[in-house]
This record gives C-alpha cells, sequence and structure tokens, in this order.
C-alpha cells in the first residue's frame, strides 16, 4: 500500500528525513573526533615518552656530573689533609739549617717579627698583633703540587684515591695548594704586669763576660795544674844550736852562693831542685819539645771550637727573609695566627670531560717556646721578694753537683780511663764534630739574686763542713764501690775539705767575732725599664701553696762577727791587706800568673803539725805584743834584724777545721758540727764547683777557723836555769782560740780560686738586684702566657689524669725495655694543682713507679705539683727528650715516702721545694725557683746538673742569638679547622 502524503504526512516525512541525516553526520563527527583524541593521546604520550627520556638522560648526565664533583671534592680534601700531615712532620724538624727559608713552611712561621698596629683583648691579658714579614708565605704564598706531596718516601695516596673512586675511567688529575699566612699575635702577659718582656728573648739576661766569650767559641780556661814553685824533689837544711836560739843552715843556698862567688853564672842548683822547674825542662824540652802550647803547666780548657754563631744553625736567607737585625731587641719568635690554605684539585675523565673544585680552609697554629728556663744554671734563685735567704742548720742535706759524674762506681771507671786520656792529651786530635759537641756535658752556674739594703747590708751566709751527716738517705740510682757501715759514706759525701784548705800564712786577729774577708759589687744588668711592682707576683694565689714565711725573715741585725764591718762598692784594690778585715789580697795578675805562684802551698794545713806549731815562751809574748797593736806583723818579722833568730813565726798557726765547736766561744773542743751545715753548692766533697768556680750572688761561705799553738814542746824551747846552767824540759802548755770566717764562695787554694772576667783572681762579690728584669732566669714566661700558647689545656687535674693515656706511645728504652710513655709534643696546661697531698700523683698507667716522658715540651701546673713517683725522659733513637716541669704559681711538695725519687729534666717552681722529713729527691737536669726556702726542705736533695738535657742546643744557649735557634720553638696545628668553604 502506498503512503497517503498529505501536507500533514509530509512535514512528518520531511522532519523525519531530517533527523536521520542529521544522525548520521553526528555520527561520522564523533568517528572523527576520536581519531583526533587518539592522536593527540598519542602525541601527549610520544611527548611525555620524549620528556621523560630526555630527562631520564639530563638526569644521568647531572648524576655523573655531581658524582665527578664530588669526586674533585674528595681529592681536594685528601691533598689539604695530606698538605696538614706533612706540615706536622716537618714542623719540628731537628735540623733546618739543610731548609730553604723560602720554601719551608715551619722555618717561616718561626721568623721573628715586630709589633703591628692593633691588638685583641682577653681575660688573659694583651696580645699584640704582629707585623708579618715580606716573605713568601705572605705574599703570595707557598704553594704544594701533587708532586710535592706524593714526594719520594711519602706514599702515592692521591693517585690510588683517584684510581679508585673513577674506577680507572680518569686520565689525568691534578692538585695545587697554596698557603699563605693570615694573621699573628703575640702571647701578651697577664693584665697585671702588661709591660713584661721574656728575659733572654725579648730581653737581654744579664750574663758574666767571660761566659759569654765561651759561649763566643773563645774558649774558657777552667783550670791550670803545675807543681809549686817552692816544692823541690831534693832539699838538705840542718838545725844548728839549741836551747834558746837556733840555726837553720840551708846547704844549698850556701852553695849557690858558693858558686856565685867562683864567678859561674846562670847556674842555680836550688832553681834545679824545683820539681817545677824539673818538669818544665823534661815535658817541654825533652818529651814534647817544640810543641805549641807547650804540654807543661798543663791547661784544661773547654771548648774553643763551640759552634754558636747563627750561620751554624740558620739558613743563609732565614734573617734576610725575616727584615729584621740580630741585634733587634723587641722581637716576638712565640705566636699564633691562622693560615688561609686553598686547594684546587681537577680530574680529567677519558672522554676530554674535566671537572674541578676549590676549597678554601683557615687552619690555627702555635708557635710556642720550648727551651728550658735557665738552661745554663744548674740552680738559680730569683728571689723576687728579695729575702735573706738562709741555706743552714734547718732542713735535711741539699747538694748541688754543677756536673754530674755518674757516682762512685763511674768516677771509678773513669779513673781506669786516665792513663789512656793522659797520652791523648799528648796527640794531635781532630776537633770534635757538632754532633760530639751537643752532646757534651758542661758545668753549670749558680745565681742566687739578693741584694741588701743600707739597713742592713750584709751577704747571705752559707757554712761549709769538715764532716758531713751520716744520716742522709741514698739517692735512687746511686752507684757505690762499696756499702760503708753506720752510714760512713754520707759522712763523707758531705765533707767540704776541698773548698776550705789554703797555704798556711801569716793571720791578723781582726775585731769582732768574724773575719769578713772581700767587698761586695753590683753584678750588673741591664738598665731595668719596668718597675719593681710591675714583675710577676710571686705569691700568687694557689690551691693548697706553699708558704714562704717560715725562715724568710732578715737575719738578725746583730748577728755575731758583722760587727765593725762594713761593705761598700769599692774595689778590691783599695781593700787590699786591710787589717780589718783580715785579707791577703792577690790582684792585678793574669790567671797564669796566679795558678804559678804556689808557694804558699807546700804547707797546707789540714791537720796541725804539733812540732811546727811548738813555740817558745818569749817569741809567744813577742807576737801577743804585735797582735795587741793589731798589726799584720809575725814575730819573725819583728826579730828578723836579731843575728841569730829564734824560731819565731806566726804565734798561732791557722788550723782549717771548719765548724769544730760552737759558736761564741774562743776556746772551743771538737765537735761534728752536723746541724751547722745543710747546703753544699759545691756538691758531694765540694768536688763538683760551678764553670766558673763561685756563686754569682751575695753571697759568703762561711768556716770555723782554728788557732793552735803548744808553748815549750821542742827541746830547744826548754826554759833555762841560773844555776845550774841547765835546760829544765816545760810542760806542754795547748794554748788556741777559734775565728769563724766569711769570705767569698770559692776554692780557697789559688790554684782553684774563682778569676773574673780577665782571669784575675777575683775576691769581689756580685750582688745580683731581683728587681731589674734582666736578673730574672731567662726563658721564663708569665702563667697567663703559657695557657695561651698551650698545646692541650685541662681545666681540672682529674681531666689530665683521664687524658693521660691517650697520650702515651711505646717506646724501647735502652736497658728498659719497652714502655708506655707520655708523649709531650709542645705545652701542657693545668689550671690545677697536680695531685694532693694524701694521694700525690702517679701516671694511670700499668707502671705507677716511674712516669716516663719523650719528645719536646712542658708540663705547666698552675698550683702545687704533688710528686709520688720517679719522672724520668725516655729519648726516641737519636731524638733526645727535652722536658720542663713548671709549677708557674706553685711549687714542688714531696710527701713523705719509703724510697727517695727521681726527677729528669728541668724544673721551675714559683714557691720552692718542700719534702717531709725522709722523702729524699733526686734532680737530674737543674732548678730554678722563685721562692727558697730551707726550712720546708726536710729529706735529702740532691741536684745533678745535665746540661744536655736542659737544652735544646747550644746555640740556644747564648744570651743574643740564642733566641733565633729554630729548634727551641714548637710549632703545632689546631685539630678542627677554623673555617671550610667549597667552590
Amino acid at each position: 500500500m502506498l503512503p497517503v502524503f498529505s501536507p500533514f504526512n509530509l512535514m512528518i516525512f520531511s522532519m523525519t528525513f531530517d533527523m536521520e541525516e542529521c544522525m548520521k553526520v553526528r555520527t561520522l563527527n564523533r568517528r572523527g573526533s576520536a581519531f583526533v583524541v587518539i592522536i593527540g593521546i598519542l602525541s601527549v604520550i610520544i611527548i611525555i615518552g620524549y620528556l621523560f627520556m630526555g630527562s631520564t638522560i639530563e638526569q644521568g648526565r647531572q648524576t655523573s656530573q655531581s658524582v665527578q664533583g664530588l669526586q674533585a671534592t674528595y681529592l681536594a680534601e685528601a691533598a689539604l689533609e695530606r698538605t696538614m700531615t706533612l706540615l706536622k712532620t716537618d714542623a719540628n724538624e731537628q735540623d733546618f739549617k739543610t731548609f730553604e727559608t723560602a720554601k719551608s713552611i715551619p722555618l717561616q712561621l718561626r721568623l721573628p717579627m715586630k709589633e703591628g698596629s692593633g691588638s685583641i683583648s682577653s681575660s688573659l691579658g694583651t696580645d699584640k698583633l704582629l707585623a708579618l714579614p715580606n716573605s713568601a708565605l705572605v705574599t703570595e704564598g707557598v704553594t704544594l703540587t701533587k708532586e710535592d706531596l706524593q714526594a719520594e718516601g711519602l706514599g702515592t695516596s692521591l693517585d690510588e684515591l683517584v684510581e679508585f673512586m673513577t674506577d680507572g675511567r680518569a686520565e689525568s688529575y691534578d692538585v695545587k695548594v697554596n698557603i699563605k699566612l693570615d694573621k699573628a699575635f703575640s702571647y701578651g702577659p697577664g693584665k697585671e704586669y702588661e709591660d713584661y718582656k721574656i728575659p733572654g728573648v725579648q730581653l737581654p739576661w744579664n750574663i758574666r763576660k767571660d761566659v759569654e766569650n765561651f759561649l763566643d767559641g773563645k774558649g774558657y780556661v777552667a783550670m791550670i795544674l803545675q807543681f809549686p814553685d817552692s816544692m823541690k824533689w831534693f832539699d838538705f837544711t840542718i838545725n844548728l844550736g839549741g836551747g834558746v836560739f837556733s840555726l837553720e843552715l840551708d846547704l844549698v843556698k850556701e852553695f849557690d852562693k858558693l858558686i856565685a862567688a867562683m864567678g859561674i853564672k846562670d847556674f842555680e842548683l836550688s832553681k834545679y831542685l824545683l820539681i817545677d822547674t824539673f818538669a818544665r825542662w823534661i815535658f817541654n824540652d825533652v818529651l814534647f819539645k817544640g810543641k805549641d802550647p807547650p804540654v807543661y803547666p798543663f791547661k784544661k780548657i773547654l771548648e774553643k771550637n763551640l759552634k754558636t754563631s747563627l750561620e751554624d744553625f740558620l739558613p743563609a736567607d732565614f734573617l734576610a727573609t725575616s727584615g729584621v737585625s740580630p741585634t733587634d731587641k723587641d722581637l716576638h719568635f712565640e705566636k699564633y695566627g691562622q693560615l688561609l690554605i686553598e686547594c684546587e684539585a681537577s680530574i680529567k675523565y677519558k672522554g676530554s670531560t674535566e671537572t674541578k673544585r676549590r676549597i678554601s680552609a683557615v687552619k690555627d697554629f702555635k708557635v710556642a717556646d720550648c727551651e728550658p728556663i735557665a738552661p745554663m744554671y744548674s740552680f738559680f734563685v730569683n728571689n723576687s721578694p728579695n729575702d735573706y735567704l738562709t741555706f743552714n742548720s734547718a732542713g735535711g742535706q741539699f747538694y748541688v753537683n754543677n756536673i754530674d759524674h755518674g757516682g762512685l762506681g763511674e768516677m771509678i771507671n773513669k779513673i781506669k780511663s786516665i792513663p789512656g786520656k793522659i797520652v791523648n792529651v799528648f796527640k794531635k786530635k781532630a776537633p770534635p764534630t757538632m754532633d760530639e759537641l751537643e752532646k757534651k756535658e758542661y758545668p753549670g752556674l749558680i745565681r742566687l739574686n739578693y741584694k741588701g739594703d743600707e739597713t742592713f747590708p750584709y751577704p747571705m751566709l752559707c757554712n761549709v763542713s769538715f764532716l758531713g751527716d751520716t744520716t742522709v738517705p741514698d739517692m735512687p740510682d746511686t752507684k757505690k764501690l762499696v756499702d760503708l757501715p753506720l752510714g760512713i759514706d754520707n759522712l763523707f759525701r758531705s765533707m767540704e775539705v776541698g773548698s776550705i784548705i789554703k797555704p798556711g800564712s801569716s793571720m791578723v786577729i781582726a775585731s769582732g767575732h768574724m773575719t769578713m774577708k772581700g767587698v761586695v759589687k753590683d753584678g750588673g744588668g741591664a738598665s731595668n725599664e719596668f718597675a719593681k711592682d710591675k714583675t710577676p707576683p710571686s705569691d700568687a694565689q694557689a690551691p693548697d701553696k706553699l708558704t714562704k714565711e717560715t725562715g724568710g725573715a732578715p737575719a738578725p741585725k746583730n748577728t755575731a762577727g758583722m760587727t765593725g764591718t762594713s761593705f761598700s762598692d769599692e774595689t778590691a784594690d783599695k781593700q787590699k791587706n786591710n787589717p780589718s778585715l783580715g785579707m791577703n789580697m792577690t790582684s792585678g795578675l793574669g790567671l797564669a800568673d796566679v795558678m804559678g805562684q804556689l808557694k804558699k802551698m807546700a804547707k797546707i794545713n789540714v791537720v796541725p803539725n804539733l812540732m811546727d806549731i811548738s813555740k817558745h815562751l818569749l817569741d809567744f809574748t813577742l807576737g801577743m805584743a804585735n797582735y795587741a797593736f793589731n798589726e799584720v806583723k809575725a814575730s819573725s818579722e819583728t826579730l828578723s834584724k836579731v843575728p841569730i833568730k829564734m824560731d819565731g813565726g806566726d804565734s798561732f798557726e791557722r788550723w782549717e777545721m771548719p765548724y769544730f765547736g760552737t759558736k761564741n766561744s774562743f776556746y772551743t773542743l771538737p765537735t761534728t758540727g752536723i746541724s751547722d751545715n745543710r747546703t753544699h753548692f759545691f756538691g758531694n766533697n765540694a768536688m763538683h764547683p760551678t764553670m766558673t768556680r763561685e756563686i754569682e750572688g751575695n753571697v759568703m761561705k762561711v768556716y770555723r777557723q782554728w788557732n793552735m799553738m803548744i808553748v815549750g814542746l821542742k827541746p830547744e824551747h826548754r826554759l833555762p836555769t841560773p844555776w845550774p846552767p841547765i835546760t829544765i824540759p816545760p810542760f806542754p802548755v795547748p794554748i788556741w782560740y777559734t775565728k769563724t770566717i766569711a769570705e767569698k764562695y770559692g776554692y780557697s787554694l789559688g790554684t782553684l780560686a774563682p778569676v773574673d772576667n780577665e782571669g784575675n783572681v777575683e775576691h769581689a762579690i756580685n750582688s745580683y738586684d731581683p728587681a731589674l728584669l734582666s736578673n730574672y732566669p731567662p726563658n721564663l714566661s708569665t702563667a697567663e702566657q703559657y695557657a695561651k700558647k698551650a698545646t692541650y689545656y685541662y681545666d681540672t687535674y682529674q681531666e689530665f689524669l683521664d687524658d693521660i693515656k691517650n697520650r702515651t706511645t711505646k717506646v724501647d728504652i735502652e736497658g728498659v725495655g719497652e714502655k708506655d710513655c707520655f708523649l709531650l709534643n709542645g705545652i701542657t696546661f693545668v689550671a690545677d694543682s697536680i695531685g694532693t697531698f694524701n694521694e700525690p700523683f702517679v701516671p694511670p698507667l700499668d707502671d705507677k713507679k716511674d712516669f716516663y716522658v719523650t719528645g719536646k715540651g712542658a708540663i705547666v701546673c698552675s698550683g702545687n705539683f704533688f710528686l709520688g713517683c720517679n719522672i724520668r725522659c725516655a729519648d726516641r733513637g737519636d731524638l733526645r727528650t727535652n722536658f720542663s716541669l713548671i709549677c708557674r704559681t706553685g711549687g714542688l711538695i714531696v710527701p713523705a715516702t719509703s724510697d727517695s725519687l727521681l726527677f729528669e729534666g728541668s724544673l721551675y717552681t714559683d714557691m720552692g721545694l718542700m719534702s717531709l722529713m725522709g722523702a729524699g729527691l733526686q734532680i737530674r737536669g737543674n732548678w730554678v725557683t722563685d721562692v727558697f726556702n730551707k726550712p720546708l726542705m726536710g729529706g735529702a736533695v740532691q741536684l745533678d746538673y745535665i746540661s744536655s738535657r736542659v737544652r735544646t742546643s747550644l746555640g740556644s744557649l747564648h744570651p743574643e742569638r740564642g733566641r733565633f735557634e729554630p729548634n727551641r720553638y714548637f710549632v703545632t696545628f689546631s685539630p678542627a679547622w677554623a673555617s671550610w668553604r667549597v667552590h
């Protein structure tokens, strides 16, 4: 059936058709959008994938670059650490003479510097900014290459590091380290004494001219030995007569008169009978003819060829680099500051890729003086309070052996080798090498600062003894040939006969109880530019500090024997043969002349000859008449005009027996006098004199002199009777008196007498004023300075004790074995006392008895050091340990122990030394102290000076040039970096 079309139907048909067409069009449009979407999605996926792949590739590239950057950074860090290892290794080299200053950073750090403009202040005082020198380390810096960092013997760790990091992909690499000195400051003293300058470094210290000449290599005449020219190998004298008158006929003199009368010239039998003349002939004209200088008299001369000039221990360009003169006074050698260190490292990889990194860092450094205090002195008392010091009676025995002989056993060994040494004297030997001289021991000096005033101008007194003390305890490692019973060996050890023996001669009885022989003059010293109140106080507070009041007061002004004697600045010549002083002086003679004049030596009278001191009654009467007029004339001079003279001579003969009797009586009986003698400045048996054979200081030795005679002992002294004409032997009557003699501390025998700078016998006593800073011990710093230049600083004793194990190293000690030794490494400062009285210091190691130290440096405590063990130095091969113990504001205390203790090294105490009764101490090195309080030293103290233990080198001893010796300064670097920046 066909559809019926009507307008309505037609309209419907039209609408239907339109809708179908539209639907077809929409379907087609939907299909096109999906394609676009698909294309878009695929495009996005492709783009995202592309971006992801690009990002992954870039991230890989960046990761690779980051790894390479890290590798370059690590290389720079390794180079910096290797640089610091090298600096620490070379910083304290033993021999800087071989170094070139321009390339040696440790040497340039030691360059002396002057003060600049600027300072920094703290509670420890003001530190001055130093003017940096015009050296390479300051201007362009010192550059180290990888070849320097991997030089021969240093290893190739940088090569190995780069190989390991890059896994072999590095083609090459390079490092350069540049080191520049940025700034430096001085170690300023504390606020209470800002003007303090270190003696011997910033201020010249006062030294005897003859000792300075020795350090200049001019030699020192220590001794001249020859026979007295009165000693004969043959003599013949006849005594004629008897009774009241006697006559002695010298046949040799009569023979010489007969020869002269016969006209025979140039021949005197008496001359050729002298042993001295015979010795000159046999040694100089027969055995060793033509030898220059002559073999006899034998002269002991300390080295003439000491090498102590600047050129001997400094590189040639050292001073030129520093820009200072050796004569400049205000120089700073100790310093602290910062180094600017910059390292650039680069690694070139295979494929021409190269990475660079740069690190800029700052490292702190310190330069500290480790030279021991007063190294030329065995014993030095600064005495800043200017106390009148006590050396006698109170306290235990104190011995100062100014050169160590190693004990009796060692002395015996040396005696056995004497024949060979005598032969070597006459052989031409090559001069000693510098190494031999550095190890050689030289005698020490003694300085006792004290200056009296107008109200009490008298010198300090030290008794010398004829017999010693049997109760002295043995010292550690003392070698004895035999162990004598009842302490007899100790008794002989304390004898000082050698220091008082002198030839017999006429002696005047001076007024008063004591004969003072000598004058006191100023010992010199540079002008004092610092007021006394600006010197470091010796009574600074410290825990349990030693007191100095006991025994420190001046001696009473009514001391017996001081009356009628005045001391002035007059020269010895003006006091020559002054009867009121009882002196017989010889002046104006050279040393050789004085040594050669020993006429009186033939009459040494330690023990009196009873026949010689026997006097006729008339002789005694005339002699006493002379004494009444206080004339220095013997009775023999009065009677010399009598044709046949009597026996004559001084009515009293001196008998050198010191302190055999009480002090206040003429007529005394011999006693030991042990309690009157405690200090032995010339050591055991008075056989250890100083280098100059005197004590530097206002001190005199005191001894009791016996003057004896026996009226009527010889047959010719018999008294005559009027009838019958016979003589009657009288009953011998002993008459004596004792007199206390005070004179210059030295040997009384002319051969060994002390001499002045020109070599003349020195009778004057040199006084050293403790108010002058130039008289202070050289190399002494303040407590604040020690604290600031310390490598290690501990607030408490316990902190120091806990860290000892961390600072030990194994050292194989010859004759002992392997020991844990405390490594010094510069200055260790403990702001506390070390130990306590009840628990003195012992090391927290396996060995509690011996505390071994090694290296170079000092332990400084601001309180007391309570010693409870031995302290010994351990050398590591050729590296000699140089150790100082400095009690800067306290003292050393030795509590009671069963055995005597040993200390090796240089000891400084501000408040002195205290040891209980029976607590002995042996010091092998030297002892310097401000306060000396003898009553506190209850136990025996023996000081053996070992010069090589208390010096860094011979060059460091010189008062002017010694401060330039680089080995005395210890350089340290801080373990952490002050700043660090990677570029």
